[in-house]
């Protein structure tokens, strides 16, 4: 049998801890947490990984060919952000995106191309020629495009089931929206001695994206 008292007592609990969330201190310490970045690799003989200050996290490719590499981290029931910075890429000849969480990507994946195409996105960068995102076969232009050493920013928020990219803290007119399962980030590279650094993996409290003048969306 449950006490007044106990009940009493399990209210105020309860009222201490949601004025605790939506206080803006608490707010900011959360977003200062930075999640644990593990990342499967599909063809070790090609891509290394490497560990910076024991929180950040270097991809460098070894060969010239197609991998795609996947944060292991599900993405669901909340705002999740990645931050990442391509080096030595031939200008970014390289791509960040999602995957559905149940699809396996094999080693020697090209994320632009049959079967994979079907079942992740990705952003590619100005040494693709034109940057674009990659969906479903389909090329969508009318991106400002990023290079080697800028900051890229991925924002996947799962209740309004849309995905952002950052350039440099810079918000891109074209965004993918109708999102409605578990993902998965993933980063493409292609050439001998690209870098990918992982700077952090964040879930945010509240999405830092808004409407931007001449946005235009890419359908899930």
């Amino acid at each position: 049998m449950l006490h007044i008292e106990d009940a009493i007592q399990f209210i105020e609990v309860n009222k201490k801890i949601l004025n605790l969330k939506i206080h803006p201190r608490f707010k900011q310490i959360i977003e200062k947490l930075n999640y644990s970045i593990a990342i499967h690799n599909p063809n070790p003989t090609d891509i290394e990984l490497s560990e910076i200050d024991g929180k950040m996290k270097k991809i460098t490719k070894k060969q010239t060919e197609e991998n795609t590499i996947l944060l292991t981290q599900v993405l669901e029931d909340g705002i999740w952000q990645l931050e990442t910075k391509f080096n030595n890429s031939n200008s970014a000849d390289a791509g960040i995106g999602i995957v559905q969480d149940s699809y396996k990507i094999p080693a020697d994946t090209n994320p632009t191309i049959n079967p994979h195409i079907q079942n992740m996105a990705v952003f590619v960068g100005n040494g693709w020629t034109t940057s674009m995102i990659c969906y479903k076969g389909i090329g969508t232009f009318e991106i400002s495009g990023f290079g080697d050493n800028q900051i890229l920013k991925l924002e996947f928020d799962s209740k309004k089931a849309t995905l952002f990219l950052f350039v440099d803290n810079i918000q891109q007119e074209l965004y993918i929206c109708g999102i409605k399962e578990k993902l998965r980030f993933i980063i493409y590279m292609y050439y001998t001695g690209s870098q990918c650094t992982i700077q952090s993996l964040k879930k945010l409290s509240a999405p830092t994206s808004s409407h931007v003048d001449n946005e235009k969306s890419v359908e899930w």
